[in-house]
This record gives structure tokens, sequence and C-alpha cells, in this order.
């Protein structure tokens, strides 16, 4: 199912029920259904796969990078808004257990693994979605530092070891990943794997 934005508790127990799963659009939805959104947090809760899509005919770009974004911004809102707004009234004093809100890696798994899952490529022969041994390898290589990279980095998160120690900081992984998913773009990709075969490469490699 697409985007879902409509779904009621009744729905999402069907959908959990016969397996089916929902593509989330968060970037279209804002263009289109402003006023409704796909309640992911419950969805999540009832057992739903969800996977993160990218709706070409609505928003201004097609990639998965800004609907991460998007879909970090709209559970906010929503958790921000759950007082005022009742997407799902019947859950009653239940819905205040626990934040709507997703976080930055929740939305890379809704981009990765959760889309594989979605579309039932996570099993033991396909095994799209992960990095691990054995899997296909689907991947992009990111790296930071390109002059045209929309990421900032401060004196004291240079790559440079010795500048970072001076500091008394070590930039580490994942505080790299979470600047990337911040503020990165096209700049910082240099390469694109489908099932091993390289089918983007920056001229610069």
């Amino acid at each position: 199912m697409a985007h879902c934005t409509h779904t009621t508790a009744p729905d999402l127990a069907l959908l959990a029920r016969t397996g089916t799963a929902i593509a989330s659009c968060p970037l279209s939805n804002v263009y289109f259904s402003s006023e409704r959104q796909l309640p992911l947090r419950e969805a999540w809760t009832a057992g739903v796969k969800v996977g993160l899509g990218s709706d070409i005919s609505g928003g201004y770009r097609v990639g998965l990078d800004d609907n991460m974004r998007w879909a970090v911004g709209i559970s906010r809102m929503r958790e921000g808004q759950r007082d005022a707004v009742r997407v799902m009234p019947e859950h009653g004093e239940a819905e205040k257990e626990g934040s709507l809100a997703i976080t930055w890696q929740e939305s890379l798994f809704l981009a990765t693994l959760g889309g594989a899952q979605a579309l039932g490529l996570d099993d033991n022969e396909r095994r799209v979605g992960t990095l691990e041994v054995g899997s296909a390898f689907d991947a992009q290589w990111i790296k930071l530092g390109d002059s045209r990279s929309r990421v900032d980095w401060f004196d004291f998160e240079g790559d440079d070891e010795e500048g970072a120690a001076a500091e008394g900081h070590r930039v580490t992984l994942e505080e790299k990943v979470e600047k990337w998913w911040s503020n990165g773009g096209e700049a910082d990709r240099r390469a694109v794997w489908v099932q091993g075969r390289r089918v983007y490469e920056r001229d610069e490699l």
C-alpha cells in the first residue's frame, strides 16, 4: 500500500494480519496531504512493515535522503500536536504511551532494511537492505570532505586525528553519519552499486 495517510487502528491491524506493507513518501504527503500523515509509530507498534518511498509526482526531489529527513520532521510535528490532533482517537489514553517521533537512525532503517522488508527482499535467498556477509551488495559510497559538500565541518571535527585530539574531541563514525544525514547530498556520493554492479561513479574516482 502507498502513503496510508488515512489509516485507523483497525486498518493497521488488518494490514499487519495480512502481511501488507506500506510505502511511505513523507515529502509527497506534505505536498498533497498536509493535514494527514502516516501514523508511522502506530504502524510499527501494530506490526506493519514500512519502507521509505519516493513519489516522483509529489515534491521537489526524488531522493530518499530528503524523504528520510521529512519522515523525522513529520513524526516530530505529530508528537508535538498529539494533544490537539488525534490521528487515531480510538486509542484514547494509550496513544500517549511513548513518543510518536522517530530518530534519524530509524529513518535510515526505513530507507534500507525497512524498504527491503516491505518488498519481501530480506529473505535468506536475496538478503537486501543490510551490509551483512552474504547479503546482496546494494550500497552507496559516501565520502565527506568534498569542497562542494553541504556538510559543515568545524575545526575540532577535522579528519586530521592530531587536530581533533588537540581540541579534546575525536569525531565518531556515528557523528559523521548523522552529519551526512542532516546535510549530505550528491557531492558526498562517490559511487553506487546494485546487486554488486557499479551503476554510478563520480569522475573524481
